[in-house]
């Protein structure tokens, strides 16, 4: 070694030496001088062989970066731009649905009260129009009657003309036809005033109407926008869990629909002046190459998108994989280490062996990943040239074989139900008072859970019908005299209703279009009567506080709060019996447990769980046992968390939380544990990390040992690196090796 670094020392006194003697004889403009490339330098030491030296060789020259990726669905996502109320559709995470489908209901808000209104007046005009018709059409009935009278009352004074035209029998007889014609004429204007009264109330009615309904039609319509239907066909990947008429806001996500079969990558963005040099790009999966196509209208200053061109079907979506980028590619050019490579001003060179002597020589470069050079001329094939460094040596071998790698995931999920309801009493009338907390037993799974007070029975199973708390509804004296009032007008208007259509079916005409309306118009009274008087009487009855519906015990709202003084000064009080209770009074929260998720915490690996993935999921259910279950992988848009997982109804009833609690927005967590592979690839290259020496994150060199006995240092592009069974390392191979070859390292 100490030869060598004499040998540097005097190469560069000779170089400084010709540069100075160069620059002389230009500034003196001395003779012509010979060009550079043409200069063979000789050195003083050493001679004979290379000390370090490499034979210039073929190999292939990348320059590549691979990023980690995972295969996407292109989504749809859809939103309302008004706060709306929830309308339950049936729909559900996982369905599949055609272009067109409501995926998604919700009302606005601000319409229910304008269309109930808009509905009561088009019900009160067709009610007062029924009772004005029948009113005329009863009168002009009457009236043509009497004009038929009168008619013939006429016809019989008009019979009874005297044959003499004058005199006293004849003026007599003129008088009574005059007075008869003025009777008829009479009857007939009243007739026809009548007759156009009811026209012009009938073209007001309709003009009334018609404005009236296409108000509430207009409402309706913007209603129906509240439909939201699926833009494309595919399966719904995410919904918006709601309880009936809970808030949306405007702008949240509700759904999502993916189309599985139009495939996307996504990676970080990738700079325009970066991709425009990009030589060639490609996606690895499973060992195998896929073109892509860059998606500029879905790609943005954050994220670059690449359409997967996957025409057989071969990588499902939720697939891992690499992203490959070529920026430089060579195959087979003559390439040098290029620490061989020097430079002399512009020009380049290296050492060689000729003649048993070292010499320089002027050589034409191209590419270089920084660890090897391309040689486009001034050396060739099989030449030695000179390196500061010993050759490699294979101490140790392995022949490169396929198989699969995969990464576990282990976390600690969070259990969410994301729909909460109250247990109130449905009391709209009377005088509520509290009477006692409803002792409770559940048997669930054959083990029997016994509580003597309530507030102990949190997260147990409830069914529909169950007794939260005992109370008494008793009317005021007020309430008693209505409540009788109500009971005396029924009975009236159900006799006024059986007097109607007694005496209509008894006339000539029998039941008219007009008095069918009127008697309709009345028995809708009739039941609006006797629904009120029944919820009076219903009121009145009520003697237990039970649950609406299915779900999970959550909370006891055992105290009153009064306010005193600020508004933010509260005072908590005891609910005890005799205590008079509001009437929407909260006795009760509850969980709907038919609909829940595992959120995932967003650590390293969770940017590997996507959809078409699923994980196992361990609980301990109802019987005290360890239960594992696969389950799907869903997105959430929830703060922290996009990833979570579905869990469906026959989990969610077999799970026990007795005395746990989950997240909210005012309690703890509910954990349960996740495991499953991620990053997984199948019939890939091996290659053990110690046998690789990496330029930059994606890529290196390897030494190839041939059959010859000699060493090839390699280029590699590698994807990402694995943990195997035995402890170490491994990376994905993407290109440079082929499956069999040796390799060799120290």
């Amino acid at each position: 070694m100490a030869a060598l670094v004499k040998m540097k020392k005097v190469i560069s006194a000779a170089l400084a030496c010709g540069l100075i003697m160069g620059q002389a004889a230009c500034l003196s403009g001395c003779g012509e001088q010979p060009a550079v490339a043409d200069e063979v330098i000789e050195l003083i030491e050493p001679t004979g062989e290379l000390s370090g030296s490499e034979a210039v060789t073929r190999r292939n020259l990348y320059l590549a970066r691979a990023f980690e990726v995972m295969v996407d669905p292109y989504i749809e996502e859809y939103s309302y731009e008004e706060a709306r109320n929830f309308v339950p559709t049936g729909r559900k995470i996982g369905d599949r649905v055609a272009a067109g489908d409501i995926i998604y209901r919700a009302n606005i808000l601000s319409h229910e009260p304008q269309m109930e209104k808009l509905s009561e007046k088009l019900a009160g005009l067709e009610e007062s129009y029924a009772e004005y018709y029948y009113e005329i059409r009863t009168k002009l009935n009457d009236q043509y009657w009497d004009l038929k009278v009168l008619d013939w009352e006429l016809e019989q004074v008009q019979d009874a003309e005297p044959k003499e035209q004058s005199g006293p029998a004849y003026d007599a007889w003129k008088k009574e036809e005059d007075k008869a014609i003025g009777y008829y004429n009479k009857k007939e204007l009243d007739i026809e005033m009548n007759e156009a009264a009811l026209r012009e109330r009938t073209e007001l009615l309709y003009l009334d109407y018609d404005y009236y309904a296409k108000q509430l039609q207009e409402l309706q319509r913007q209603d129906e926008a509240g439909d939201l239907r699926s833009g494309i066909s595919g399966q719904i990947v995410y919904l918006e869990a709601c309880d009936e008429g809970e808030q949306i806001r405007a702008g949240t996500v509700v759904a999502s629909v993916a189309d599985m079969n139009r495939k996307r990558i996504v990676c970080n963005a990738i700079d325009s002046t970066v991709r425009y040099t990009i030589k060639e790009i490609y996606a690895f999966f499973n060992g195998k190459r896929y073109e892509v196509v860059y998606d500029e209208e879905s790609s943005s200053s954050t994220s670059s998108v690449f359409i997967l061109q996957d025409p057989r079907g071969e990588v499902p979506v939720g697939s891992y994989g690499n992203l490959v980028l070529y920026s430089g590619v060579r195959e087979q050019v003559l390439t040098v280490p290029s620490e061989a490579v020097h430079n002399a001003g512009l020009e380049k060179y290296v050492y060689v062996l000729e003649g048993g002597k070292t010499v320089s020589k002027t050589v034409r470069v191209g590419l270089t990943d920084g660890v090897y050079i391309e040689i486009l001329s001034g050396l060739e094939e099989g030449e030695s040239v000179f390196l500061d460094k010993s050759a490699p040596r294979a101490v140790n071998t392995a022949a490169l074989q396929r198989g699969s790698v995969s990464v576990r995931y282990s976390q600690t999920g969070t259990l969410y139900y994301p729909i909460e309801f109250d247990v109130g009493g449905d009391v709209q009338n009377g005088t509520v008072t509290f009477q006692s907390w409803a002792p409770y037993e559940s048997v669930v799974k054959g083990n029997t859970y016994t509580f003597d007070r309530l507030a102990d029975a949190g997260y147990m199973p409830m069914k529909a019908g169950d007794i939260i708390a005992h109370i008494t509804v008793l009317p005021s004296d007020i309430e008693k005299q209505e409540l009788i009032q109500l009971e005396n007008d029924l009975k009236r208007a159900q006799e006024r209703l059986a007097d109607l259509i007694k005496k209509e079916t008894e006339s000539d005409e029998g039941l008219t279009e007009s008095s069918e309306k009127l008697i309709a118009a009345r028995q809708e009274a009739i039941d609006d009567m006797e629904e009120e008087l029944a919820g009076l009487r219903e009121d009145y009855s009520v003697t237990d506080i039970r649950t609406q519906r299915d779900g999970l015990l959550y909370y006891i709202n055992d105290r009153i709060y009064y306010q005193q003084g600020g508004s933010n000064s509260r005072v908590g009080i005891s609910v005890v019996p005799g205590d008079k209770m509001d009437r929407n009074y909260v006795y009760a929260r509850m969980i709907d447990n038919s609909v829940a998720y595992l959120l995932l915490p967003e650590k390293a690996l969770s940017s590997y769980v996507g959809y078409n993935m699923t994980m196992t999921v361990s609980y301990v259910n109802w019987e005290y046992e360890t239960v594992a279950k696969e389950v799907p992988v869903i997105t959430v848009n929830m703060d922290k968390y996009k990833h979570a997982l579905l869990l469906d109804r026959e989990l969610l009833q077999d799970i026990n939380i007795y005395k746990t609690s989950y997240q909210s927005s005012f309690n703890k967590q509910t954990s349960l544990e996740v495991d499953g592979k991620v990053k997984v690839m199948n019939d890939v290259l091996l290659l053990p990390e110690k046998a690789i020496s990496m330029v930059n994150g994606s890529f290196g060199y390897v030494n190839v040992l041939k059959e010859d006995g000699s060493i090839l240092p390699t280029s590699v592009v590698v994807g990402g690196k694995y943990l195997n069974e035995d402890r170490e390392y491994s990376y994905c191979v993407i290109d440079g090796l082929t499956e069999g070859m040796t390799i060799c390292w120290e």
